[in-house]
């Protein structure tokens, strides 16, 4: 009965002991897949904690230590209180005592530029030359009421064609002489005495040079496309002499100068307007052939015969105020004439004016 009982428990551990090595071999084939295939699935990786940040490794700026927005560029220069886009071509200015200048160079396409100091107050204007100077786009310049010592940094404005310059203190223009496009000069109440720079600007058309001390006008002698010449209230001219050949001009002004003798004008057969007045004048003779004559201004001269007027029938106002005239006849030619203004004059037959059918009369 012993030996019966001793077989099946020996068969028992057998068993037992094969299975512990199938589980031993599992295992040790499962590892050595393990080591040939390492990725595994998130399900299959354990919950590691974080690793700490090393100095290879970029930690988050906290909001203290964030940097500063970054400022937007600008869109527009101010200066004196107003306000123009970067890319605008022109753009007119009035200076103020807090102006900064230095706003000019963020419009560098400007073409067309006008600063006029309206102010009571003194205005800083350092570096306004030299900023201008650095603007090579522009073809319209205006100064107005500004005090320019030294204009010499606006010659490299070579292209400039309209140059005004008013109420500056301007004595030398020599710069103009750089700018042979120059079409138009307007320089009127400097203290200006040489032009001989404009001798050289055979384009100009525009001329004023009103309210300065020029005597000597001879070097416009050469510009015969001058179209617009003003030289009123320059006291000591008399000699008009070297307009003699500017047979284009289409509007001329003498007006409270020393000029007595007209007949440099008598060829002008273009002119439509143009002023005397406040001069020496007593012969007007010269303008008999002004055929285009429109508007013509003689007050305060020593004028007694009109007669030379009675055939330049395109006129529509004649101003002889304060002449010497009795016989204001020879008008009465003039059909188409809209206004005459004889005030202070001895004027004895005015009746002879009563049928003008157009005629505003001022005596």
């Amino acid at each position: 009965m012993k030996k019966n009982n001793v077989k099946p428990i020996a068969q028992h551990h057998r068993i037992i002991i094969i299975a512990i090595i199938v589980l031993l071999i599992a295992t040790g084939i499962t590892a050595w897949l393990l080591l040939r295939n390492p990725s595994r699935t998130p399900s299959d990786t354990p919950n590691l904690p974080e690793p700490t940040p090393t100095a290879t490794q970029t930690t988050p700026l906290s909001p203290a230590t964030s940097p500063p927005p970054t400022e937007a560029a600008p869109t527009h220069a101010t200066l004196g209180g107003q306000s123009v886009p970067l890319n605008a071509t022109e753009a007119d200015f009035n200076l103020t005592p807090d102006c900064d200048i230095h706003q000019l160079s963020l419009l560098p396409d400007l073409e067309s530029l006008s600063i006029i100091n309206d102010q009571d107050a003194p205005v800083s204007i350092a570096g306004l030359l030299d900023t201008l100077a650095l603007m090579p786009n522009l073809r319209e310049l205006s100064l107005g009421f500004i005090p320019l010592d030294d204009i010499s940094p606006l010659a490299l404005l070579e292209d400039l064609e309209f140059l005004y310059i008013s109420y500056a203190g301007l004595t030398d223009i020599g710069i103009v002489a750089s700018m042979p496009r120059l079409e138009t000069v307007v320089l009127h109440g400097n203290e200006i005495t040489d032009i001989s720079p404009l001798a050289q600007l055979s384009n100009l058309r525009n001329v004023v040079l009103i309210y300065n001390d020029i005597i000597d006008i001879s070097p416009l002698a050469g510009l015969t496309q001058l179209e617009v010449l003003e030289l009123s209230f320059n006291p000591n001219l008399s000699d008009i002499s070297a307009l003699r050949n500017l047979t284009n001009l289409r509007q001329l002004s003498l007006m409270g100068t020393e000029v007595s003798d007209l007949s440099a004008l008598a060829n002008m057969s273009e002119l439509l307007w143009l002023d005397v007045s406040r001069a020496n004048v007593s012969n007007i003779a010269p303008l008999r052939g002004l055929e285009n004559l429109t508007f013509l201004y003689l007050e305060n001269n020593a004028i007694v015969d009109v007669s030379p007027l009675s055939e330049l029938e395109e006129l529509q106002e004649i101003w002889l105020g304060g002449n010497r005239i009795r016989d204001i006849s020879p008008i009465a030619e003039l059909v188409f004439l809209r206004l005459l203004d004889i005030t202070g004059n001895p004027v004895t037959n005015a009746n002879v004016l009563e049928p003008l059918p157009y005629l505003t009369l001022y005596r």
